[in-house]
């Protein structure tokens, strides 16, 4: 195997807000939207991401956030001006962590979603308005002493139209990580959750799905191992759960189920062992990730792995199963 890199070339200064540079080697345009007045109280802005659109659905206006996390701005692509400063309707900025995402389906391109404790919201970026869509503490009323949210963890997406989408509900822990709770998938159009696993589906012992027996209790402990993120696939017919990799000394117990891993399960997360609603791996370990179209428009999950013969981008296909291309390809 042999790779050619490509560095790319866009001059050694700084361009000035405004000032475009193009790379001599793919033809790719660098813009720059923003100054330091423009972000004020932000040490930095920055696109996050790059696994979701930075820009509304008519590509009018692009998402900038704050390097604190908790600060957005939606830009005027063509005079790069601000159009808003993202805030709750409690007046409090909210930003990366808040999960903020552009409406997709191309019925709102002002409208953004994000969400804020265990509430799910839309905000109009042009007239500021916030809309709750759902508040899911009385489905998951905890007890959690002090708190819980509804998130993906950060890099996960709904689906290219924005009507599905897949979340964690993670508890706020004083002290030690944050643990998830439940994992539920949504239908954002009909406003219907679709389904929800918890540590009661994952019995010590129980061979889900045909995928081996679960090798702790995690009915018992009250909680699941906390996934990387969770997502749903741009054509919006699977939930991808970001398991981390089992191996000796991290839950070696779980190693081959379903809890090994990423898999590609069905939207409505229903256990079955028979394809096309059965979990398939989908990569060695829940490391960067994205998605990109192969020929004849499949969709294609591209993942890196450090595991085989240091080869780092791998392609997912389930026509061969090996650590080099492993998974889902197709989900028409």
């Amino acid at each position: 195997m042999t790779r050619n890199k490509m560095s790319p070339s866009f001059g050694a200064s700084v361009p000035t807000k405004g000032q475009s540079r193009t790379d001599p080697n793919t033809g790719a345009v660098l813009k720059r939207m923003t100054n330091k007045a423009d972000v004020a109280g932000a040490t930095d802005s920055l696109i996050v991401y790059s696994r979701f659109s930075p820009t509304s659905s008519d590509n009018s206006k692009a998402l900038v956030h704050g390097g604190d996390s908790t600060s957005a701005w939606v830009i005027n692509v063509a005079d790069l001006s601000i159009v808003r400063v993202l805030k709750h309707s409690d007046g409090r900025s909210i930003g990366e962590v808040n999960e903020i995402r552009w409406d997709g389906s191309g019925s709102y391109p002002n409208s953004v979603y994000y969400v804020n404790g265990l509430s799910f919201y839309q905000m109009d970026v042009v007239t500021g308005t916030v809309t709750l869509i759902r508040d899911f503490s009385s489905t998951f009323p905890g007890p959690f002493p002090n708190g819980a949210m509804l998130m993906n963890d950060v890099e996960g997406d709904s689906s290219s139209n924005s009507r599905y989408w897949a979340w964690q509900i993670i508890s706020i822990e004083l002290q030690g990580p944050y643990k998830t709770r439940a994992i539920l998938t949504y239908d954002k159009q009909t406003n219907t959750i679709l389904s929800i696993i918890t540590p009661a589906t994952f019995p010590l012992g129980k061979n889900y799905a045909g995928l081996g027996a679960i090798g702790y209790d995690y009915a018992t402990l009250g909680y699941l191992p906390r996934p990387n993120m969770v997502e749903i696939s741009p054509k919006g017919t699977k939930a991808i759960i970001h398991f981390d990799r089992c191996y000796t000394g991290n839950r070696d117990l779980d190693i081959g189920t379903v809890l090994d891993g990423p898999h590609a399960w069905p939207l409505n997360l229903a256990e079955s062992t028979v394809a096309p609603n059965k979990p398939v791996k989908i990569a060695v370990d829940a490391t960067h990730s994205g998605w990109s179209f192969g020929y004849a428009y499949t969709l294609r999950f591209i993942f890196c792995t450090f595991s085989v013969d240091n080869q780092k981008y791998s392609l997912a296909n389930p026509k061969t199963k090996n650590d080099r291309q492993q998974g889902f390809q197709n989900e028409s």
